[in-house]
């Protein structure tokens, strides 16, 4: 189960369908009209819905009524009228027929019969191939509500109410045997026996727009924290050498760093397993390891040295930016980067090769 991605229920097909449905049941549900009326496009655009508005307005009356009385309203060409009452009648037919049908019957033939799958089902592209499978999904799910409801309790207005209601963190099931992927903010107030942290890497956690700025870097070492005071017995640090990312709309493969957050974990606490390409070589918690680890302060020492002239607290000159000082050191693909602050409060990430950056005294 995937939690706390992007939601199930607030991606736009979904919000379409179900507005769509919320009418049936609220026809002075005006936020959701104004949602579907001119979708799909019927030829309703943003000038002839104002004027919908400020004719139902004039009238006294609601915007759905509105629909149906739409002839007495003369700033709409002829043209629009039509297009206004058809919607409006079939969207009056839908709500007489659900006081007979079952919500799972009803929302299939809705879906069908405003061609709401059909958009997406002809498309080529793949993010029209996701939203046909999760009107599918979604149309599952009514099914699924009302088979496991009685008669009394599985209408449409029944399932709309527990979909208002509903959550991924009520839907999570902590005696389900599965594998459970959440982000970091979700997991507040939860535990697992086994937490699994990936994407450890300078760049991603944390992020490289975080590592500028003082306040989010310290908010994402607080994340870190929630993080690993999830696990109740083992915790797992992942990160990559080589991590595919997507770069000037192209996907290229960067080599990676990790995370300075490991290195602020005493060594005595660590037991580091290296991938080896055919599995993992595991290197046991044995006492000749214990010293090596504290004599080093953390395992990961050596994959964050820095082979440089500049060290962290150094005063450096910069012909455009002034004069600053090294807050941090790091490798990249393109050399070793440093991170400085300069007088006037910028920060900037620099490859020493390249900034041409003149080692200058320490300022009193």
């Amino acid at each position: 189960m995937i939690v706390g991605g992007t939601k199930f229920y607030d991606r736009k097909e979904i919000k379409d369908v179900l507005a769509y449905l919320r009418i049936l049941v609220n026809p002075r549900d005006s936020v959701a009209l104004r949602r579907i009326i001119n979708f799909p496009t019927r030829g309703i655009g943003t000038t002839s819905q104002t004027q919908l508005d400020n004719f139902a307005e004039e009238s006294n009356i609601a915007l759905f009524d509105a629909l149906l009385k739409v002839g007495a309203c003369e700033s709409l060409a002829p043209r629009t009228r039509k297009s206004i009452y058809d919607f409006g009648k079939e969207l009056a037919d839908f709500r007489e027929r659900a006081e007979t049908l079952p919500a799972d019957q009803l929302a299939i033939d809705l879906v069908r019969h405003f061609g709401l799958l059909r958009m997406y089902e002809n498309s080529q592209a793949p993010e029209d191939l996701s939203r046909f499978e999760n009107i599918q999904e979604l149309l599952s799910s009514i099914a699924e509500f009302v088979e496991n409801n009685d008669p009394e309790n599985n209408s449409l207005g029944k399932y709309l109410e527990e979909v208002a209601l509903l959550t991924d963190i009520d839907r999570w099931n902590p005696d389900h045997s599965a594998v459970t992927l959440m982000t970091l903010h979700s997991a507040k107030g939860l535990e697992f026996p086994l937490v699994i942290l990936a994407g450890m890497e300078d760049g991603l956690f944390p992020l490289s727009r975080s590592a500028d700025t003082p306040d989010d870097l310290e908010e994402e070492r607080r994340l870190f924290y929630v993080g690993m005071t999830r696990a109740m017995d083992k915790l797992a640090l992942l990160w990559a050498r080589r991590r595919r990312r997507f770069s000037n709309n192209s996907s290229m493969s960067f080599m990676s760093q990790p995370s300075r957050f490991l290195k602020e974990i005493p060594g005595q606490y660590l037991s580091r397993q290296r991938s080896t390409g055919a599995g993992m070589d595991f290197e046991p918690r044995t006492p000749a390891r214990r010293g090596r680890d504290l004599k080093r302060e953390n395992p990961y020492a050596d994959m964050l040295s820095v082979d440089s002239p500049f060290g962290i607290g150094d005063w450096v000159r910069h012909e455009v930016f002034g004069d600053g000082q090294v807050l941090a050191l790091e490798n990249s693909s393109a050399g070793v980067k440093l991170t400085v602050i300069f007088a006037n409060k910028q920060i900037k990430k620099l490859v020493a090769e390249y900034a041409n950056l003149e080692k200058i005294e320490k300022k009193g």
